[in-house]
């Protein structure tokens, strides 16, 4: 069907029955092998999802015809889009989900067999958990990650953000989750805000998500048994994040904006403040001005810097903006 939309946790996983209904969105564009990947893996699933929700633009002829061929296994909604940006694909999936569980993955990830039993068995767990994620284990150069850590999806008490999602640890609660193995429950997320810049990956879209369902009190558990294998893919719209000075500033933006969704807002303005001061080497900050003078790029030191800092300004600029309208 095409639907055209406007702008105590076991190994064995126990399923104690039909309830809760679990929905899987994708989000993809121009990328169909990938997609066909990923949908494959959902048909293999222990557990069956009983929805799968495809977003994508609707020039995407390849990503229709692979949705079309797979359909007859899996229960397949295409909801097509005309405005890009990852964030109008997500709201326009979520719009159409119909279970009280919403899973989230990219089109160049492989979830395992046992991904939406874990979800749900987590959510089935305690009904104080709002949202779930996992381990994305990420292929690059055909070797997967294997990089340890202790600490995921943190914000540490000066305002450093600890992703780690990729990384071996143990299972933790958390403030955040990565777009790419990502579950809430449908009642608690909202939807992802239209206030994000960019007209692809629109980074930072999940950890906007994340926090407003961490700040008003709902447990986020994150996982390594939950797992996606993932295949970074070319993007066929805008830049990766730091490839150049629009996606720098955009990215700043993002992160600022994001992260004004902490509370209490002093724990907001610690954050905020860190990404200023250290920042990133995507978005880096005054302390890291040596690391992009030393750094090898195509982008020039000076011009880096000064789009990250205009876009956290703009960040901010935002933030100030949305509390005073819905």
């Amino acid at each position: 069907m095409i639907e055209r939309a406007s702008t105590a946790i076991t190994d064995g996983v126990a399923d104690p029955g039909a309830r809760p209904s679990i929905a899987v969105v994708i989000p993809t564009y121009r990328r169909p092998d990938d997609l066909a990947r990923c949908l494959e893996a959902l048909a293999n699933q222990t557990r069956a999802p009983d929805q799968i929700v495809v977003v994508t633009r609707d020039t995407d002829d390849a990503a229709i015809g692979r949705c079309a061929e797979l359909s007859p296994r899996l229960p397949v909604d295409v909801v097509t889009v005309e405005r890009p940006g990852l964030v109008a694909a997500l709201n326009a999936g979520l719009a159409r989900v119909r279970t009280s569980l919403v899973a989230f993955t990219d089109d160049d990830c492989r979830p395992h067999p046992a991904w939406i039993a874990r979800l749900r068995a987590h959510f089935l767990s305690d009904e104080r958990i709002g949202a779930v994620g996992g381990r994305d284990i990420v292929h690059e150069d055909g070797a997967p990650s294997t990089l340890a850590a202790r600490a995921v999806g943190q914000i540490t008490w000066f305002g450093r953000l600890r992703g780690n999602h990729h990384a071996i640890s143990a299972r933790q609660d958390v403030q955040f989750l990565k777009g790419a193995n990502m579950a809430y429950r449908r009642e608690v997320l909202a939807g992802f805000d239209e206030r994000l810049r960019g007209d692809g990956a629109q980074v930072h879209n999940d950890l906007k998500a994340s926090l407003e369902v961490w700040s008003a009190g709902h447990r986020i558990i994150w996982d390594p048994a939950v797992i996606v294998d993932h295949h970074p893919a070319p993007r066929a719209d805008e830049p990766r994040a730091g490839q150049s000075l629009a996606s720098v500033r955009k990215t700043a933006h993002n992160e600022v904006y994001a992260l004004m969704s902490l509370r209490p807002r002093r724990v907001a303005l610690v954050a905020v403040s860190y990404c200023f001061v250290v920042g990133t080497k995507t978005a880096p900050g005054i302390l890291l001005l040596p690391y992009l003078v030393l750094k090898r790029s195509d982008l020039q030191p000076g011009p880096h810097f000064l789009a990250t800092l205009l876009g956290r300004l703009e960040g901010l600029a935002t933030a100030a903006r949305s509390w005073s309208s819905p």
